[in-house]
């Protein structure tokens, strides 16, 4: 707040300015400890929740409100077993009902029972995304009910941040019919732990958008609280994804998923996505992209920890004459 001068400074704002700089001070340690090796960088308090080895990370794609059909269509055709469906359509709360419920009948009218080796029942699985933008159960209870009248509620693998920053430290989720994930209102392990206490039961874990320091935190509370914690992505360039996914592929599988799970929207956001995996410093690795829906890990990718120890080309070159 000092250096900003904005008294309201957002927590989540001032962690993702951090990131590069916590980065740098674990690639400083492991390599004036010749650490070539993520797991060595794990703190013993976090190595509990820190211990599998998924052979593939499912990838969830966005499915914005307004996404074409074809689109849709497409994602699936890709091998998308999770999608990240965006609730909490435009307008007050009745227009926003009324448009959540439109699109999860729309969505599932194009999925349907589409076929997927990548979760547990075989079909392609559903995450819910609200941003905030529920500011009651009621509004919300009325969008999850349709959703079971349409048979989707075993299909939905979490519910995302449903209630807004001014009201999510209020309302219990305890009884929702499915798994209700924190994201945005999660800054450090005494929010992982006051969200336990009000109901929910996973947790988005972003090294790359609130520091890796804080992701070993906040897996640590979550163990100890038995919440499930997942991976979710910034918009990360390549080079940041492998944070993420170093952390994603030692977390347990997630329920209802083969493997580990990971949000990770880049190659959406960035024109210069595949630019960006060539320049990588292990460009055309087989774990650098997905295949069929998910990241499938080899003994490479262990070997190489996703390449956060390599010099980052090329951005490197910046700093040298």
């Amino acid at each position: 707040r000092h250096v900003t001068g904005v008294e309201d400074l957002s927590r989540t704002f001032v962690l993702n300015a951090l990131v590069a700089l916590d980065n740098a001070a674990w690639v400083l340690w492991a390599r004036a400890n010749s650490i070539r090796d993520f797991d060595a960088l794990i703190p013993a308090r976090a190595a509990a929740g820190l211990g599998d080895r998924q052979q593939q990370i499912a990838l969830a794609p966005a499915v914005g409100y307004n996404m074409p059909d074809e689109q849709i269509q497409s994602l699936l055709g890709q091998g998308a077993a999770v999608l990240k469906v965006k609730i909490g359509h435009p307008g007050e709360e009745e227009e926003m009902v009324a448009g959540d419920i439109a699109g999860l009948t729309r969505l599932h009218s194009l999925v349907g029972d589409a076929p997927t080796s990548l979760t547990t029942d075989g079909r392609v699985a559903y995450y819910l995304d609200a941003n905030g933008r529920y500011r009651h159960r009621g509004p919300l209870e009325r969008v999850l009910d349709a959703a079971e009248t349409m048979g989707l509620t075993d299909r939905i693998l979490l519910l995302e941040e449903p209630f807004a920053a001014d009201v999510v430290d209020e309302v219990d989720v305890h009884g929702l019919p499915v798994r209700v994930a924190a994201d945005e209102s999660l800054h450090d392990p005494a929010d992982v732990k006051r969200r336990h206490e009000l109901g929910y039961g996973a947790v988005a874990i972003k090294p790359a958008g609130k520091t890796l320091s804080v992701a070993f935190e906040m897996i640590e509370q979550a163990q100890r609280n038995d919440m499930t914690a997942f991976v979710a992505d910034n918009a990360c360039v390549p080079w940041l994804v492998e944070w993420n996914k170093n952390v994603a592929a030692r977390l347990p599988a997630f329920p209802g998923v083969r493997g580990g799970l990971i949000e990770s929207n880049g190659a959406e956001n960035y024109g210069r996505w595949l630019q960006m995996l060539a320049e990588h410093p292990c460009a055309g690795a087989p774990w650098l992209a997905t295949r069929a829906g998910a990241f499938h890990l080899d003994d490479d990718y262990w070997h190489q920890s996703g390449g956060i120890f390599l010099d980052p080309s090329p951005f490197d070159r910046l700093l040298r004459t």
